[in-house]
């Protein structure tokens, strides 16, 4: 049944469809042969009657021939009688001879073709160059025996044929211009009896011939029932009148007739046929042709339904039978299809199919596949670029800012001559140095990059003292740039946290960086650090860091585009303050992986605040130097100032301590203070360079001798603060911007009794290992002098080798006189692992068990590992870390730190 659906009937539809449409196509065209016929017939009338038309035209022509002779002879004559009698030429005597001839009008012109005389003397004058239907006559003055006889015009009411003739004169130049009437064309046209000839014509049965003359009035009509009256200003009559000949609908008698119309001199031929008359002639063997088409449509798909089925259909079932035994991976079974060759040969022809399916799909199966995997691969590859190129272009940043720190504490630890100062700039230098550590390991971590990732790990920090390293990277790029920064820090957040302190660390230096970046310079830059403690939930602190500027800003369109990697707010940044656009991309990774959001405000123009917020647990809280700080009761302290934000922080610093602050922006209104309130147990002083604090500095120490005097200024400018307030009473420095730390351990100074530790947690202990000795193999010559450095204090004896190969030839030569080797892995001639195994292959007993340690840049899991199947003992990386390197001497001689 579905395959007579399905296939039998489509294929029945078809045939019955194309055979109807042979059908309509013959009915079309007997139609046409029909519709050929009538207009045949109706062209027949129209040329019968234009060759009777036509044959009045020849006889009018033969007689207007004559009528050009005899018009000649007068116009001959005329000149003559004027060449033989000048005198004819008056006015009055060519009257009468034109009356006499029987000429309406006689015009003779000068040798210019001016008209000088006739037998009209209103016309006299006139130029015949001056109207084209004269100039023909001017040919006459150049040639004498040519002679010119005009086409007769009709004119009057009358309408008259009007014809003129010219000759040359006879001895004098000029033209002889004769007018005169002859018989109208109607009359002999109308002699010819055209209207007894139309009426005997008929086209079918209620067809007929019309003939109109120049008037537009009927002269012949076949059936004498044409209604003139209002047909005459009608379109159809306008449009035979207008055109040489072609189709026309109209109504004769009160019927709607089609008929054809010919232009016939100034007659009209019109030949029609009644509408219903046409109709019945064209549609009567369309409709029979269509009718019989159906017909035979029908027979003929009756007997291809039942042929079909009996040919084609009964076999074609049995072969849906079987082919159903492919969907069980069988195949056609021969036995079970039609005897018939044919089906045979299609049931070899679907078993062969099949098996070529079956094998293109498994290797269409096996092509998917290996797209797949070209598809991750490259998903994998594009990935791991994007991510490999997103960090190096970050690198450059990420690097020179602590490169920055490290440059500018440098230059003024090695200026300052105080020890505290020197001390200070190698903390600095000690703190970029770690960031700058830092952002190396975070540069050579690159299976974690090239899978996308970005590791966050978690330890305790102290959330001040890394906001100070922060501030202490960055502060020389903002004291260049003549920036003043204010930080303030809610007393609520805890002391430590638990978290990724680099990763937080990295997501401020982005923020203030950009800060300075995007501040104008020239001292009118203010950039703000806000910290606070929004609250807690499910143990952990919700903290919000918000740095704003006051710099160029960023135009609200420009907003979403922020947080991409590799754009800034507007393209043309990167060329005026340059970055990679990278440092907010990452800064929004790293917050999203701490459980935060980060987010922007700002208008064009009016600076911009970027803020984030992180989820860290609490760590365990430490005790401090300034927490043991005893605050004499009612210490007090003033603070002169002129930045009312420096006041706030310091004001709040020492709130925390308990010490109650005054605040003053102006010396004036700090000496009146002191004289009112009475002395204060310190005094912190604003200082710029360049500035004379001797007559206020003197003025507190005379009013209060027990103050003690804080400079507040810039530790960039220490050097120079340093040599200007070398002669004056000054006691202490406190750095900007102010942290409560740095407060505390002032006060501390300043309050508390000092005390003296057994010993000092931050010094290092170095073991003494003056009785072992160790081979030192390494090409770069500075490397191993800082190896050799940090070593030096445990008196541990050691030997160079410049290469693996020489390395390997002096432990060969004294095998007992070494008790470490370290080992480099990139070395000219010999690396460090064909080094290691030569000297675990030699034949000495030490070579075995001789403790080799690794020292390389390469940190990587993978890299360890490499290393210790080489056969080495352990894995220190560069740059070497003392610390490390002690806990790695130590394991080996069981000595400690």
């Amino acid at each position: 049944m579905k395959i007579r659906l399905k296939v039998m009937l489509p294929v029945i539809s078809v045939l019955v469809f194309a055979f109807a449409l042979i059908s309509l196509a013959v009915g079309f065209n007997v139609s046409a042969v029909i519709r050929s016929l009538v207009h045949s017939q109706i062209s027949n009338a129209l040329s019968a009657v234009d060759n009777q038309l036509a044959a009045t035209d020849d006889i009018t022509t033969i007689a207007m021939a004559e009528f050009d002779k005899k018009n000649l002879a007068l116009a001959r004559a005329l000149a003559g009688i004027i060449a033989a009698d000048p005198d004819a030429l008056e006015t009055e005597r060519m009257r009468r001879l034109a009356l006499l001839l029987g000429v309406d009008e006689v015009y003779v012109t000068d040798e210019n073709g001016v008209l000088r005389w006739g037998n009209m003397p209103e016309n006299l004058g006139f130029d015949f160059h001056a109207s084209e239907q004269t100039k023909p006559f001017l040919k006459i003055l150049s040639d004498p025996d040519f002679e010119l006889a005009q086409a007769p015009t009709q004119r009057g009411v009358d309408n008259r044929l009007f014809q003129y003739v010219g000759v040359a004169r006879k001895g004098e130049p000029g033209i002889v211009q004769v007018g005169l009437s002859i018989e109208t064309i109607n009359e002999i046209r109308a002699s010819l009896n055209v209207e007894q000839s139309v009426v005997q014509m008929r086209i079918g049965k209620g067809g007929g011939v019309l003939v109109f003359g120049a008037d537009r009035k009927v002269l012949a009509d076949s059936h004498g029932l044409f209604k003139v009256r209002d047909e005459v200003g009608e379109k159809w009559l306008e449009q035979i009148f207008s055109g040489p000949g072609g189709e026309v609908e109209f109504a004769y008698n009160g019927e709607a007739v089609r008929g054809h119309y010919l232009r016939s001199g100034s007659m009209v031929i019109v030949a029609y046929l009644p509408f219903t008359e046409y109709d019945s002639y064209v549609s009567t063997p369309l409709h029979s042709t269509i009718i019989l088409g159906f017909m035979g449509a029908a027979l003929l798909s009756i007997v291809l339904y039942l042929l079909l089925t009996r040919i084609v259909l009964r076999p074609l079932e049995h072969l849906s039978e079987d082919v159903k035994a492919l969907e069980s991976g069988g195949m056609v079974d021969d036995r079970l299809l039609s005897r018939s060759r044919e089906f045979s040969l299609l049931g070899e022809a679907i078993n062969n199919m099949v098996e070529r399916i079956t094998k293109s799909d498994e290797f269409i199966r096996i092509l998917r596949e290996r797209e797949k995997e070209r598809d991750e691969a490259l998903n994998l590859a594009v990935k791991a670029n994007t991510a490999k190129g997103n960090f190096l272009a970050n690198m450059s940043h990420e690097m020179r800012t602590p490169m920055n720190a490290i440059i500018g504490m440098t230059t003024i630890g090695k200026s300052a001559a105080d020890a505290t100062k020197k001390d200070y700039a190698f903390a600095r230098i000690g703190e970029a140095s770690a960031h700058l550590l830092g952002v190396i390991n975070d540069i050579l971590d690159m299976s974690k990059i090239e899978a996308g990732k970005l590791a966050i790990s978690a330890g305790g920090f102290n959330f001040e003292d890394m906001l100070k390293g922060v501030v202490n990277v960055l502060g020389f790029r903002i004291h260049q740039k003549g920036h003043a920064l204010y930080v303030k820090l809610d007393p609520r957040i805890p002391e430590r946290l638990i978290g990724d302190e680099q990763r937080l660390a990295q997501v401020l230096s982005n923020l203030l960086s950009n800060a300075v970046k995007f501040t104008p310079g020239e001292g009118r830059g203010i950039i703000r650090l806000d910290a606070r403690l929004e609250g807690e939930e499910n143990g952990l602190c919700i903290l919000r860091v918000a740095v704003s500027d006051n710099g160029i800003g960023i135009a609200p369109e420009q907003m979403e585009r922020l947080f991409r990697s590799f754009e800034q707010a507007d393209e043309g940044m990167s060329r005026k303050f340059g970055g990679t656009g990278l440092g907010l991309a990452i800064s929004r990774s790293i917050v999203e992986l701490m459980g935060g959001e980060i987010g922007a405000k700002s208008r064009l123009g009016e600076g911009a605040t970027f803020s984030f917020t992180v989820k860290m647990p609490r760590g365990v809280a430490e005790i401090s130097g300034a927490d043991k700080v005893i605050i004499p009761v009612g210490a007090r302290a003033l603070v002169l100032d002129r930045s009312a934000d420096n006041r706030q922080c310091l004001i709040d610093a020492a709130l925390r301590f308990g010490v109650q602050c005054c605040a003053a922006s102006n010396r004036d209104e700090a000496l009146s203070m002191l004289a009112q309130n009475g002395p204060y147990a310190l005094c912190f002083v604003e200082w710029q360079p360049g500035e004379d604090l001797s007559v206020f500095l003197d003025a507190v120490a005379a009013r209060s001798p027990k103050t003690v005097l804080v400079a507040l200024g810039n530790a960039l400018d220490w050097n120079k603060l340093e040599e200007e307030t070398k002669n004056l009473p000054v006691d202490k420095f406190l750095s900007k911007p102010i942290f409560p730390s740095d407060v505390g351990a002032l006060l501390n100074e300043a309050f508390a009794v000092p005390e003296t530790p057994d010993q000092d947690p931050d010094q290092v202990q170095y073991p003494d290992l003056s009785d072992h000795y160790a081979l030192v193999a390494e090409d770069v010559e500075i490397n191993r002098e800082v190896l050799l450095a940090l070593l030096e204090p445990t008196s541990l004896r050691s030997d160079w080798a410049a290469n693996g190969e020489e390395a390997v030839r002096m432990f060969k030569e004294a095998p007992d006189r070494y008790d470490v080797i370290f080992m480099d892995l990139q070395m000219p001639k010999m690396d460090g692992f064909e080094a290691t195994r030569n000297i675990r292959a030699l034949n000495a007993p030490q070579a075995a068990t001789v403790p080799i340690i690794a020292m390389t840049a390469h940190v990587f899991q993978e890299d360890i590992d490499r290393c210790l199947a080489a056969g080495m003992d352990g894995h220190l990386g560069k740059p070497l870390d003392i610390a490390a390197v002690l806990d790695t001497l130590a394991a080996l001689f069981g000595k400690g730190k």
